[in-house]
């Protein structure tokens, strides 16, 4: 300051505008002097310089200042610095009257408008100096508009960048040169889920250790190092953790010496078009790939597109398709009408789907699924229509064999029970309505087991099918016949006349079936029972009908097989009655409403007791004590035997540990039915029976009848072996009323033989009967086996039975079966009976 006030003080102290006295030469000299060099630092300074007086009043203004504020040098030495406007509104004159007041510098850059009408942007420096002891204000301006409108469009140009950056969907972030983060917009602060001023200053790195944004960082680098645009794509993690694709874009940002100064990167999310890619490129691969024919047409049905799978099923090659219309295809199977039907559906809904007989390019229909959609513009109207198919012809088949076997028998090919049951409601439905009359008739081949057995089930199901052929060559063609399985066949007669016309029809049935068959080399013969039912005399419904033919069927089987019989209302009434003492018997097995009777078997000589039969009794509640033949064949029928079985067992084994106990001990004959062989664990049942009832297997006695052994002699002959192994006697009950083979017979493991009591009650008076008797005790004698005579009612009898060498008998002679205490009894009077006898 000290210097300024020197250099300004000869101007200062002489202004232009006031007379001044000169003083000496030496001090004129130097004013001269300073006068002259001031003079020149005015005249050439390029920067705007003018002084004022404390009042305001400017005392020096170079020319630079005069081009600043666009007058003269006289205009501005004319002015007072208070009076100006333009120095108020800038700013200049509150700034000058503190600088006059403090004698501070000041520095300030302003908007200035000259009181000549310049607008221009000075930097301004004001100081004070003295001049002949009074301050004075320097004003030293700079014109800097050009930069200031730089600057000024600079930041006009980073307003505009920032309200760009700040609105568009796109990731933006501004990196420095090291690659610190400088800016980033909303879009990226929402993409990664942080905020600005957390990423600010910070490298990609250091924003995501994990790595995943290292390529990024290295770009940025490379970029801002070379200056070239680098575009590199990025995943980014989604709001929901899934993964987002992003394009970015890395540009350098220059500066004014023309390198980087900064570098931008401009992300786009791409994951809908990555997506949308992916789709369409799975879709096109399943277009090619696709197993289902595809056919794409324009607007106008014009073929543009077909996959490989088109080929496969039309044989036509994507070339000869392309360009031809839909009804290249077109087998003429549907008529006008099915397309107009189509096109109606496609017009209105804009899709159509069904079954369509097309034709290959060699000439052969085919049927397929077909579905057509109409694809439409955003105005609505349809540019596309698309078609999908599959040849269903294979599957059709199938499926028509498919319901051939749900309404068929697979063997006879004949309609099953389901297809019996379904035209029987109809024929009902329609003899209902027309009043007329239909008979349903149940067929069932008589001793076809036996065949089946003995032949093998290959000759059994050629046996069947001869049948169904048989029995179709004799219907007419209204009537319907049906296999339910196994040997049983049902016949169905709609618009019958008369019963007549039925039974003369089973008449020649029977006739037909019974005829020889040439089978595997074979000649059977086979009979047929036959049932008949009629509507509406025998039934309202199908299950009423076929219910009552059934009952029929076994009425004729009943009556000696190969005939055949009407349904009476008798036949019902048996059932029922059999139906409800089946239930009795189910509940007196689970009650123990039944008992053991006995009877001895007694030495002939003597009288002796040398065993007893155990024989089951059922005391009903209201028919009182039933005998076995009233109850044990219903038993076998329904498979009761089993649970009766197992009951008379076990109390046969309480009965006999009882008499253990208290010194009486007699061996007890349980009678097992056949049913109880082949269930297979009839050893191990005896068994566990007697160790439950702490006796031993020698005290039990096992008949069984000589039917059910020789069923199945092989098998029979195993588990009688393991019975005698046991400990158990085995006996084979009514010897002589079947058809032993003496070759088994002597193989069995047994150890008594029964002669059946019709063989015996005879004996006496009839000179067959005694021979066989005698023939039946020979063969034990020769088998080494123990023989009872059964069914013993006379002296003479018994006589007779020990003349030929019968040793044991028993029966009626002897005693009725007795329940125990009664039995019991009898054996103390046992002894007293002997010696009566003796």
């Amino acid at each position: 300051m000290k210097q300024s006030e020197e250099r300004f003080q000869p101007l200062a102290q002489n202004p232009p505008d006031a007379a001044q006295p000169v003083g000496d030469g030496a001090k004129d000299d130097q004013l001269r002097e300073a006068l002259a060099l001031n003079e020149r630092i005015l005249m050439t300074s390029p920067v705007g310089i003018s002084a004022y007086r404390q009042d305001g009043q400017c005392v020096q203004a170079n020319p630079a200042l005069a081009e600043l504020a666009g007058g003269t040098e006289a205009q501005l030495l004319a002015q007072n610095f208070r009076e100006i406007d333009s120095w108020r509104v800038s700013g200049l004159r509150e700034a000058a009257e503190r600088v006059l007041a403090s004698g501070n510098r000041e520095e300030l850059e302003t908007r200035f408008t000259s009181s000549f009408g310049r607008e221009i942007w000075v930097h301004g420096q004001l100081s004070r100096f003295t001049s002949r002891g009074e301050p004075h204000l320097l004003l030293m301006l700079q014109d800097i508009t050009e930069k200031r409108q730089a600057a000024q469009l600079l930041a006009e140009r980073e307003r505009a960048f920032r309200s760009l950056a700040d609105n568009v969907p796109d990731n933006i972030v501004r990196y420095d040169c090291e690659g610190r983060v400088l800016y980033v917009n909303p879009c990226l602060e929402r993409t990664l889920g942080h905020r600005a001023d957390d990423m600010l200053g910070r490298t990609a790195r250091e924003i995501a250790p994990d790595g995943r944004f290292d390529r990024l960082e290295r770009a940025v680098r490379q970029v801002a190092a070379s200056g070239e645009c680098i575009e590199i794509e990025q995943t980014v993690p989604g709001p929901r953790g899934e993964t987002r694709y992003h394009v970015i874009r890395i540009v350098a940002e220059a500066g004014p010496d023309g390198r980087a100064a900064s570098v931008l990167a401009v992300g786009r999310d791409l994951t809908a078009q990555k997506l949308a890619e992916e789709e369409l490129r799975l879709a096109a691969s399943v277009f090619r790939n696709s197993a289902e024919g595809v056919l794409v047409t324009d607007a106008a049905g014009i073929i543009v597109s077909v996959n490989p799978a088109f080929t496969d099923i039309t044989s036509y090659t994507a070339a000869e398709a392309l360009g031809q219309k839909p009804s290249l295809l077109r087998s003429d199977r549907q008529g006008p009408e099915f397309y107009r039907a189509m096109w109606a559906a496609l017009t209105t809904e804009g899709r159509w789907q069904g079954e369509i007989w097309n034709r290959r390019k060699g000439g052969e229909a085919y049927l397929e699924w077909l579905t057509i959609t109409r694809i439409d513009d955003d105005a609505g109207t349809p540019v596309r229509y698309a078609a999908v198919f599959h040849d269903i012809t294979e599957m059709r088949r199938k499926d028509e064999r498919i319901h051939h076997l749900a309404f068929h028998d697979a063997l006879t090919g004949l309609p099953n029970r389901t297809l019996m049951q379904d035209r029987l409601q109809h024929a009902l439905a329609r003899a209902q309505r027309e009043g007329r009359r239909l008979a349903v008739t149940f067929i069932d081949l008589d001793r076809f087991k036996e065949v089946n057995d003995a032949l093998g089930h290959d000759v059994g199901d050629l046996l069947l099918q001869e049948v169904a052929r048989r029995i179709q060559r004799r219907l007419r063609a209204a009537d319907t016949v049906a296999r339910l399985g196994g040997d049983e066949f049902v016949l169905l007669m709609e618009e019958l006349k008369e019963a007549g016309h039925c039974a003369s029809l089973a008449q020649q049935l029977i006739g037909e079936i019974a005829q020889p068959m040439h089978l595997r080399g074979r000649i059977v013969q086979i009979g047929a029972s036959m049932g008949m039912a009629f509507y509406p005399e025998d039934g309202a419904n199908a299950v009423e009908l076929m219910k009552r033919a059934d009952l029929a069927m076994y009425a004729a089987k009943s009556a000696g097989r190969n005939t055949y019989r009407f349904f009476q209302q008798d036949m019902l009434e048996r059932t029922s009655q059999r139906l409800s003492l089946e239930m009795d018997l189910r509940r007196a097995i689970a009650h123990g409403h039944l008992e053991l009777h006995y009877q001895p078997r007694v030495e002939l000589a003597t009288g002796e007791p040398r065993g007893v039969e155990a024989l089951v009794r059922w005391r009903h509640p209201v028919r009182g004590l039933l005998p076995p033949s009233e109850f044990i064949p219903l038993a076998e029928e329904s498979a009761l035997i089993l649970e009766l079985g197992e009951w008379v067992l076990g109390e046969a084994c309480r009965q006999a540990a009882d008499w253990r106990a208290r010194g009486r001990g007699l061996r007890i004959a349980v009678n097992v039915s056949a049913r109880q062989l082949e269930a297979g664990d009839l050893v191990e049942r005896i068994g566990a029976l007697a160790r439950h009832h702490g006796i031993a297997p020698t005290d039990l006695e096992v008949e069984l009848t000589e039917s059910a052994v020789m069923a199945n002699p092989a098998q029979a002959a195993g588990l009688l072996a393991r019975l005698r192994r046991l400990g158990v006697t085995v006996a084979v009950d009514d010897f002589g009323t079947g058809y032993s083979s003496l070759a088994y017979l002597r193989r069995l493991p047994i150890d008594i033989l029964k002669i059946d009591r019709s063989f015996v009650v005879d004996a006496d008076r009839d000179e067959e009967d005694a021979q066989i008797v005698k023939t039946i005790l020979a063969l034990g004698q020769s088998l080494r086996l123990t023989v009872v005579a059964e069914g013993i009612e006379t002296v003479r009898q018994a006589e007779l039975l020990q003349s030929l060498g019968c040793t044991l008998a028993q029966g009626y002679l002897f005693s009725r079966p007795l329940p125990a205490r009664e039995f019991e009894a009898w054996l103390d009077a046992a002894p007293q009976r002997a010696g009566q006898a003796g």
